[in-house]
Formats: C-alpha cells, structure tokens, sequence
C-alpha cells in the first residue's frame, strides 16, 4: 500500500508484479516501515489520545485460493519472487 494504489491492485491482481516494483528507481525501501506508523499518528492527532490496542479475539477465515508454503510450493507460485529472495528465507526456529 505504501507504494500507491496502483502498486497496491497490480500486487491484488498478480502478486508477482511485485518484483518490478522492489527494483525501480526511487524506490529505497519497499516495506517503508514508518507507513506502519500512520494510523497510530492519525488516531493521534484526531482525538489526542494514543490509538487503544487491537483487543477483538475474532478473526475473519482466510479467503482466497488455499495454497502451501511447504516445498518447492512458493517457488512455483511466485517464481520470479522467489528468484529474488526465495533463498534468503531463514530457518525455522526448532526448540
């Protein structure tokens, strides 16, 4: 989202057109960490009081085409995503 609305539906559409977006000029930083930051800042300077934490236990299911993570899986779904950062996954933590 943080790249714009037309960013936002083309990765809607087909998540792969992402990797077209992490290389272009410009662009510094992909997950613009400081957008995460905008509703708290807003809710803020709207109403003056700190954004309440997020307490509601519902959770909507999942909607969409199921798809796994296991294997070669991602890789096949997404495969220019996984060219570019398909091997720099980390490894489960086990313990």
């Amino acid at each position: 989202m943080s790249q714009g609305r037309s960013v936002f539906e083309a990765a809607l559409e087909d998540a792969e057109s992402l990797a077209d977006v992490v290389d272009a000029p410009g662009v510094e930083d992909v997950f613009f960490e400081a957008f995460l930051y905008a509703p708290a800042r807003a809710y803020k300077e709207s109403t003056g009081r700190e954004i309440p934490p997020y307490t509601d236990p519902r959770r909507p299911a999942p909607t969409g085409e199921k798809w796994e993570e296991d294997g070669d899986a991602l890789m096949r779904r997404f495969p220019r995503l996984w060219r570019k950062y398909g091997r720099r996954q980390s490894k489960p933590c086990r313990g």
